[in-house]
Protein backbone atom coordinates (compact mmCIF):
# COMPACT_ATOMS: atom_id res chain seq x y z
CA UNK A 1 0.00 0.00 0.00
CA UNK A 2 1.46 3.59 -0.86
CA UNK A 3 1.80 5.10 2.26
CA UNK A 4 0.24 8.45 1.06
CA UNK A 5 -2.64 6.64 -0.10
CA UNK A 6 -2.87 4.84 4.03
CA UNK A 7 -5.20 6.67 6.32
CA UNK A 8 -4.34 8.87 8.93
CA UNK A 9 -4.18 7.14 12.54
CA UNK A 10 -5.88 8.76 15.03
CA UNK A 11 -3.60 8.63 18.81
CA UNK A 12 -6.08 10.35 20.39
CA UNK A 13 -8.13 7.37 20.45
CA UNK A 14 -5.06 5.43 21.45
CA UNK A 15 -3.75 7.62 24.40
CA UNK A 16 -7.70 7.19 25.55
CA UNK A 17 -7.12 3.77 25.26
CA UNK A 18 -3.52 2.97 26.24
CA UNK A 19 -4.29 1.76 29.82
CA UNK A 20 -6.11 -1.52 27.48
CA UNK A 21 -3.40 -2.40 25.50
CA UNK A 22 -0.48 -4.71 26.42
CA UNK A 23 3.33 -3.84 25.23
CA UNK A 24 4.80 -6.28 23.24
CA UNK A 25 8.54 -7.07 22.79
CA UNK A 26 7.76 -6.26 19.02
CA UNK A 27 5.60 -3.79 18.78
CA UNK A 28 1.85 -3.29 17.93
CA UNK A 29 0.39 -2.06 14.61
CA UNK A 30 -0.98 1.33 15.34
CA UNK A 31 -3.49 1.21 12.48
CA UNK A 32 -4.36 -2.28 13.78
CA UNK A 33 -5.08 -0.94 17.23
CA UNK A 34 -7.29 2.27 15.77
CA UNK A 35 -9.08 -0.63 14.07
CA UNK A 36 -9.79 -2.78 17.20
CA UNK A 37 -10.36 0.56 19.55
CA UNK A 38 -12.92 2.20 16.78
CA UNK A 39 -15.70 0.10 16.51
CA UNK A 40 -17.06 0.42 19.80
CA UNK A 41 -20.86 -0.25 18.52
CA UNK A 42 -19.54 -3.98 17.58
CA UNK A 43 -20.94 -6.49 19.72
CA UNK A 44 -18.61 -8.23 21.61
CA UNK A 45 -20.22 -11.49 21.26
CA UNK A 46 -20.18 -11.05 17.43
CA UNK A 47 -16.64 -9.89 17.62
CA UNK A 48 -15.73 -13.45 20.10
CA UNK A 49 -17.43 -15.08 17.40
CA UNK A 50 -15.11 -14.24 14.51
CA UNK A 51 -12.04 -14.43 16.65
CA UNK A 52 -12.95 -18.49 17.23
CA UNK A 53 -13.50 -18.57 14.22
CA UNK A 54 -10.47 -17.35 12.60
CA UNK A 55 -8.42 -19.67 15.77
CA UNK A 56 -9.57 -22.47 14.16
CA UNK A 57 -8.88 -21.66 10.87
CA UNK A 58 -5.35 -21.17 12.21
CA UNK A 59 -5.61 -24.50 14.37
CA UNK A 60 -6.85 -26.62 11.17
CA UNK A 61 -4.24 -25.24 8.87
CA UNK A 62 -1.56 -26.11 11.80
CA UNK A 63 -2.96 -29.61 12.03
CA UNK A 64 -3.18 -30.30 8.21
CA UNK A 65 0.26 -28.82 7.67
CA UNK A 66 2.10 -31.40 10.71
CA UNK A 67 -0.69 -34.15 9.31
CA UNK A 68 1.19 -33.74 5.25
CA UNK A 69 4.62 -33.21 6.57
CA UNK A 70 4.40 -36.66 8.39
CA UNK A 71 2.53 -38.56 5.25
CA UNK A 72 5.54 -36.84 2.98
CA UNK A 73 8.17 -38.15 5.34
CA UNK A 74 7.14 -41.81 5.15
CA UNK A 75 6.48 -42.11 1.39
CA UNK A 76 9.30 -40.38 0.03
CA UNK A 77 12.04 -39.34 2.45
CA UNK A 78 14.12 -37.67 -0.40
CA UNK A 79 16.21 -34.95 1.65
CA UNK A 80 16.27 -32.76 -1.78
CA UNK A 81 12.80 -32.08 -0.56
CA UNK A 82 11.93 -28.94 0.51
CA UNK A 83 11.90 -29.00 4.72
CA UNK A 84 8.95 -28.12 6.63
CA UNK A 85 8.88 -25.44 8.54
CA UNK A 86 6.45 -26.51 11.59
CA UNK A 87 7.14 -23.22 13.78
CA UNK A 88 5.99 -21.03 10.76
CA UNK A 89 2.83 -21.05 11.35
CA UNK A 90 2.88 -21.09 15.01
CA UNK A 91 4.30 -17.83 14.95
CA UNK A 92 1.98 -16.18 13.03
CA UNK A 93 -0.77 -17.38 14.99
CA UNK A 94 0.91 -16.04 18.03
CA UNK A 95 1.42 -13.03 15.79
CA UNK A 96 -2.20 -12.77 15.43
CA UNK A 97 -3.03 -13.73 18.83
CA UNK A 98 -1.47 -10.72 20.49
CA UNK A 99 -2.91 -8.27 17.72
CA UNK A 100 -6.46 -9.44 17.93
CA UNK A 101 -6.34 -9.39 22.02
CA UNK A 102 -4.78 -6.30 22.72
CA UNK A 103 -5.65 -6.70 26.28
CA UNK A 104 -4.36 -9.78 26.83
CA UNK A 105 -6.26 -13.02 26.51
CA UNK A 106 -5.55 -16.22 28.93
CA UNK A 107 -5.45 -18.58 26.26
CA UNK A 108 -2.21 -16.66 25.04
CA UNK A 109 0.28 -19.15 27.06
CA UNK A 110 -1.59 -21.96 26.07
CA UNK A 111 -0.75 -21.25 22.36
CA UNK A 112 2.65 -20.39 22.91
CA UNK A 113 3.00 -23.70 24.48
CA UNK A 114 1.69 -25.61 21.79
CA UNK A 115 4.27 -23.79 19.46
CA UNK A 116 6.98 -24.42 21.90
CA UNK A 117 6.29 -28.29 21.77
CA UNK A 118 5.88 -28.68 18.25
CA UNK A 119 9.63 -28.46 17.62
CA UNK A 120 10.82 -28.79 21.06
CA UNK A 121 12.33 -32.19 19.51
CA UNK A 122 14.67 -30.46 16.73
CA UNK A 123 17.45 -29.38 17.66
CA UNK A 124 17.75 -26.75 14.87
CA UNK A 125 15.11 -24.43 16.50
CA UNK A 126 17.70 -24.40 19.70
CA UNK A 127 19.12 -21.57 17.33
CA UNK A 128 15.96 -19.94 15.74
CA UNK A 129 15.40 -16.21 17.00
CA UNK A 130 11.35 -16.94 16.08
CA UNK A 131 12.02 -20.03 18.93
CA UNK A 132 13.75 -17.68 21.42
CA UNK A 133 11.12 -14.56 21.48
CA UNK A 134 8.56 -17.76 21.78
CA UNK A 135 10.44 -18.61 25.57
CA UNK A 136 10.98 -14.73 26.56
CA UNK A 137 6.96 -14.05 25.89
CA UNK A 138 6.98 -17.32 28.63
CA UNK A 139 9.07 -15.55 31.04
CA UNK A 140 7.33 -12.37 30.78
CA UNK A 141 4.08 -14.45 32.17
CA UNK A 142 6.23 -16.62 34.92
CA UNK A 143 6.09 -15.78 38.64
CA UNK A 144 10.49 -16.13 38.44
CA UNK A 145 11.54 -14.66 35.06
CA UNK A 146 15.09 -15.63 35.51
CA UNK A 147 14.00 -19.54 35.86
CA UNK A 148 12.60 -19.36 32.13
CA UNK A 149 16.13 -18.00 31.41
CA UNK A 150 18.43 -20.63 33.25
CA UNK A 151 15.95 -23.12 31.88
CA UNK A 152 17.18 -22.29 28.35
CA UNK A 153 20.80 -22.31 29.07
CA UNK A 154 20.75 -25.48 30.79
CA UNK A 155 19.60 -26.60 27.11
CA UNK A 156 21.51 -25.06 25.33
CA UNK A 157 18.45 -22.65 23.89
CA UNK A 158 19.47 -19.12 22.27
CA UNK A 159 22.73 -19.38 23.76
CA UNK A 160 24.65 -18.07 20.11
CA UNK A 161 21.79 -14.68 19.92
CA UNK A 162 22.04 -11.66 21.16
CA UNK A 163 18.58 -10.90 22.15
CA UNK A 164 19.09 -14.06 25.44
CA UNK A 165 21.35 -11.84 26.70
CA UNK A 166 20.04 -8.51 26.23
CA UNK A 167 16.42 -9.69 27.58
CA UNK A 168 18.21 -11.20 30.58
CA UNK A 169 20.65 -8.40 31.97
CA UNK A 170 17.52 -5.78 31.28
CA UNK A 171 15.51 -8.37 33.37
CA UNK A 172 18.22 -8.14 36.08
CA UNK A 173 18.57 -4.37 35.89
CA UNK A 174 14.83 -4.30 36.72
CA UNK A 175 15.75 -6.08 39.91
CA UNK A 176 18.69 -3.96 40.93
CA UNK A 177 21.00 -6.51 40.52
CA UNK A 178 23.47 -4.37 38.39
CA UNK A 179 26.74 -7.02 38.87
CA UNK A 180 24.58 -9.60 37.33
CA UNK A 181 23.61 -8.03 34.60
CA UNK A 182 26.44 -7.05 33.94
CA UNK A 183 27.50 -10.06 34.02
CA UNK A 184 25.84 -11.29 31.60
CA UNK A 185 26.59 -8.64 28.73
CA UNK A 186 30.25 -9.56 29.17
CA UNK A 187 29.69 -13.15 28.78
CA UNK A 188 27.26 -12.46 25.73
CA UNK A 189 30.12 -10.58 24.21
CA UNK A 190 32.60 -13.55 25.49
CA UNK A 191 30.43 -16.10 23.47
CA UNK A 192 30.16 -13.86 20.65
CA UNK A 193 26.51 -14.12 20.71
CA UNK A 194 25.12 -12.58 17.32
CA UNK A 195 24.41 -9.89 16.42
CA UNK A 196 27.41 -8.61 18.31
CA UNK A 197 27.19 -4.82 17.64
CA UNK A 198 23.67 -4.45 19.16
CA UNK A 199 24.66 -6.61 22.15
CA UNK A 200 27.88 -4.21 22.61
CA UNK A 201 25.32 -1.25 21.80
CA UNK A 202 23.27 -2.45 24.66
CA UNK A 203 26.28 -2.85 26.94
CA UNK A 204 27.49 0.40 26.49
CA UNK A 205 23.90 1.57 26.89
CA UNK A 206 23.79 0.06 30.60
CA UNK A 207 27.34 1.39 31.45
CA UNK A 208 26.11 4.73 30.87
CA UNK A 209 23.36 4.36 32.44
CA UNK A 210 25.13 3.12 35.97
CA UNK A 211 27.31 6.29 35.83
CA UNK A 212 24.27 7.99 36.73
CA UNK A 213 23.92 9.48 40.44
CA UNK A 214 21.05 7.29 41.55
CA UNK A 215 23.46 4.24 40.72
CA UNK A 216 26.68 5.04 41.89
CA UNK A 217 28.20 3.88 44.63
CA UNK A 218 27.31 5.67 48.23
CA UNK A 219 29.59 8.56 49.00
CA UNK A 220 32.56 8.09 51.70
CA UNK A 221 31.21 9.16 55.22
CA UNK A 222 31.91 12.62 55.79
CA UNK A 223 35.24 13.31 58.60
CA UNK A 224 34.31 12.94 62.31
CA UNK A 225 34.94 16.23 64.29
CA UNK A 226 35.41 14.57 67.12
CA UNK A 227 38.50 14.49 69.39
CA UNK A 228 41.39 12.07 68.31
CA UNK A 229 41.79 9.26 70.88
CA UNK A 230 44.50 9.54 72.79
CA UNK A 231 46.85 5.83 72.79
CA UNK A 232 47.68 4.08 75.93
CA UNK A 233 51.50 2.83 75.55
CA UNK A 234 51.56 -0.84 76.29
CA UNK A 235 52.98 -1.85 79.83
CA UNK A 236 55.37 -4.25 78.23
CA UNK A 237 56.88 -1.55 76.80
CA UNK A 238 56.99 0.74 79.24
CA UNK A 239 60.14 1.92 80.99
CA UNK A 240 61.94 3.72 83.51
CA UNK A 241 61.80 7.78 82.61
CA UNK A 242 64.98 9.26 81.47
CA UNK A 243 66.85 12.17 82.26
CA UNK A 244 65.76 13.48 79.26
CA UNK A 245 61.76 13.16 79.87
CA UNK A 246 62.01 14.25 83.08
CA UNK A 247 63.30 17.69 82.48
CA UNK A 248 60.72 18.06 79.52
CA UNK A 249 57.86 17.22 81.99
CA UNK A 250 59.97 19.93 84.16
CA UNK A 251 61.21 22.52 82.69
CA UNK A 252 62.60 23.74 86.15
CA UNK A 253 65.37 20.78 86.22
CA UNK A 254 68.20 21.16 84.32
CA UNK A 255 69.97 17.80 84.89
CA UNK A 256 71.47 16.51 81.65
CA UNK A 257 71.42 13.18 80.79
CA UNK A 258 74.58 10.90 80.95
CA UNK A 259 76.61 10.12 77.95
CA UNK A 260 75.38 7.28 75.94
CA UNK A 261 78.81 5.15 77.25
CA UNK A 262 77.57 5.55 81.01
CA UNK A 263 74.01 3.59 80.30
CA UNK A 264 73.24 -0.35 81.01
CA UNK A 265 74.23 -2.04 78.46
CA UNK A 266 72.48 -5.12 80.58
CA UNK A 267 69.19 -5.96 78.62
CA UNK A 268 66.33 -5.99 80.53
CA UNK A 269 65.03 -9.59 81.65
CA UNK A 270 61.49 -8.51 83.67
CA UNK A 271 59.82 -9.12 80.60
CA UNK A 272 60.45 -12.66 79.58
CA UNK A 273 57.02 -12.81 78.26
CA UNK A 274 57.33 -10.59 75.00
CA UNK A 275 60.11 -12.84 74.00
CA UNK A 276 58.32 -16.12 73.80
CA UNK A 277 57.72 -16.73 70.06
CA UNK A 278 53.77 -16.80 69.36
CA UNK A 279 52.20 -20.05 68.55
CA UNK A 280 51.14 -20.36 64.65
CA UNK A 281 47.91 -18.80 63.12
CA UNK A 282 45.22 -21.64 62.87
CA UNK A 283 44.05 -22.13 59.84
CA UNK A 284 40.28 -22.01 58.55
CA UNK A 285 39.16 -24.75 56.62
CA UNK A 286 37.76 -24.01 53.30
CA UNK A 287 35.72 -26.25 51.36
CA UNK A 288 36.64 -25.55 47.80
CA UNK A 289 34.93 -29.34 46.65
CA UNK A 290 31.04 -28.05 47.64
CA UNK A 291 32.31 -24.03 47.79
CA UNK A 292 29.47 -22.04 45.81
CA UNK A 293 29.18 -21.31 42.11
CA UNK A 294 31.01 -18.62 39.86
CA UNK A 295 29.02 -15.94 39.23
CA UNK A 296 28.28 -16.87 35.88
CA UNK A 297 27.64 -20.37 36.14
CA UNK A 298 25.15 -19.05 38.73
CA UNK A 299 23.49 -16.52 36.26
CA UNK A 300 23.95 -19.26 32.69
CA UNK A 301 23.97 -22.48 34.67
CA UNK A 302 24.95 -25.65 31.35
CA UNK A 303 23.91 -29.24 31.50
CA UNK A 304 27.04 -30.03 33.36
CA UNK A 305 26.82 -27.85 36.44
CA UNK A 306 23.15 -28.96 36.91
CA UNK A 307 21.14 -31.78 36.80
CA UNK A 308 18.82 -32.77 33.53
CA UNK A 309 16.43 -30.16 33.20
CA UNK A 310 14.21 -31.24 30.13
CA UNK A 311 10.43 -29.75 31.42
CA UNK A 312 9.40 -26.23 32.23
CA UNK A 313 5.94 -26.21 33.71
CA UNK A 314 4.91 -22.83 31.48
CA UNK A 315 1.11 -23.39 32.61
CA UNK A 316 0.40 -23.83 36.37
CA UNK A 317 -1.56 -26.75 36.12
CA UNK A 318 -4.06 -27.54 39.05
CA UNK A 319 -2.82 -30.58 40.71
CA UNK A 320 -4.14 -34.07 41.67
CA UNK A 321 -6.92 -34.13 44.61
CA UNK A 322 -6.72 -30.46 44.81
CA UNK A 323 -10.00 -28.47 44.22
CA UNK A 324 -9.93 -25.83 41.94
CA UNK A 325 -11.31 -22.46 42.48
CA UNK A 326 -14.88 -21.85 41.78
CA UNK A 327 -16.87 -18.96 41.90
CA UNK A 328 -18.96 -19.10 44.65
CA UNK A 329 -22.35 -17.53 43.14
CA UNK A 330 -25.49 -19.74 43.17
CA UNK A 331 -23.11 -22.66 45.08
CA UNK A 332 -24.86 -25.05 47.73
CA UNK A 333 -22.31 -26.07 50.60
CA UNK A 334 -23.29 -29.73 51.10
CA UNK A 335 -22.50 -30.03 55.45
CA UNK A 336 -23.42 -33.49 55.50
CA UNK A 337 -25.70 -35.27 58.09
CA UNK A 338 -24.67 -33.05 61.76
CA UNK A 339 -23.50 -36.05 64.58
CA UNK A 340 -23.17 -33.56 67.26
CA UNK A 341 -25.66 -34.02 70.36
CA UNK A 342 -26.95 -30.87 71.28
CA UNK A 343 -25.89 -29.35 74.79
CA UNK A 344 -28.50 -29.68 77.38
CA UNK A 345 -30.08 -26.10 77.80
CA UNK A 346 -29.25 -24.70 81.54
CA UNK A 347 -33.12 -24.90 83.93
CA UNK A 348 -33.41 -21.35 85.38
CA UNK A 349 -34.45 -21.86 89.02
CA UNK A 350 -37.96 -21.12 90.55
CA UNK A 351 -38.43 -20.06 94.15
CA UNK A 352 -41.60 -22.29 94.57
CA UNK A 353 -42.84 -20.08 98.01
CA UNK A 354 -42.05 -16.61 96.36
CA UNK A 355 -44.31 -17.72 93.01
CA UNK A 356 -46.98 -19.19 95.56
CA UNK A 357 -46.80 -15.60 97.59
CA UNK A 358 -47.20 -13.78 94.33
CA UNK A 359 -50.16 -15.64 93.02
CA UNK A 360 -52.01 -15.04 96.63
CA UNK A 361 -50.99 -10.90 96.56
CA UNK A 362 -52.86 -11.19 93.25
CA UNK A 363 -55.84 -12.87 94.56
Amino acid sequence: MDPDSAPPVDFDLLEQQKENIYPTQAGRKASALVSFFSTPSTDPADREASFKAQRADFEARIAEAARFDAERRKSTPDPSLPTYDPLELHHRYVRWFQDAYPSGHDDLLKVVEKAIRSVKHLETYKKDPRYLRLWILVAKHQEDPTAVFKYLSVNGIGQTISTYYTEYATLLEALNKYREAEEIYKLGIERRAEPLDKLKYKYNAFQRRMMLPKNSPAPDPPPSTAQPERTVQPLTTLSRPTASSRSRADPARTTTAPAPSALRTEPHHHNTASNRPLPPKIEVYRDTENAAPELGKQLLPTEADTNVWNEFEILNRSKENKMGVVPLKGAVVDIGPSTKKLAVKIEVYRDPVAETAAKENVC
